[in-house]
């Protein structure tokens, strides 16, 4: 399965023109928080604040089978606040993060650095590209 990226971060923006079925993504601010870097399989992402919250690495990808680590790395511009982070995979590939199991990964809020986890690839997981996206959001999932 080859594996592509999309970062939401907690800041505000979004995706105004999601690729057909995906829902738009976006956030509030970066003033004080966002993903500074993604580590899984082949990818080792570094980011900064992005364009109001919202960055699109699509053009990132990544082979992936049986289970596979991922790191998330949050940053902080002062005060460290409880974040939560969840990861979403299109497991069958229909264009959307909604379908059982999409849900890959999720973290309840925390002050952690790095956020360290383990993403399965189902059995019935459509082979081919797919989309991931991760995101971040104040003291909630």
């Amino acid at each position: 399965m080859s594996l592509s990226t999309i970062h939401n971060l907690s800041g505000g923006g979004g995706d105004p023109n999601p690729p057909t079925g995906y829902c738009a993504s976006n956030g509030q601010s970066v003033a004080d928080e966002y993903i500074s870097r993604v580590q899984i399989g082949s990818i080792n992402n570094a980011s900064g604040a992005g364009a109001n919250g919202y960055q699109d690495f699509t053009n990132l990808s990544t082979n992936l089978s049986g289970s596979a680590a991922i790191t998330i790395t949050p940053t902080w511009t002062g005060t460290v606040y409880n974040e939560a982070y969840a990861v979403f995979i299109d497991w069958n590939r229909d264009g959307d993060f909604a379908d059982a199991g999409e849900t890959a990964f999720t973290q309840t809020p925390t002050q952690a650095t790095p956020i360290t986890g383990t993403i399965t690839v189902p059995a019935g997981a459509a082979q081919g590209p797919t989309r991931m996206r991760v995101s971040m959001k104040y003291n909630a999932l």
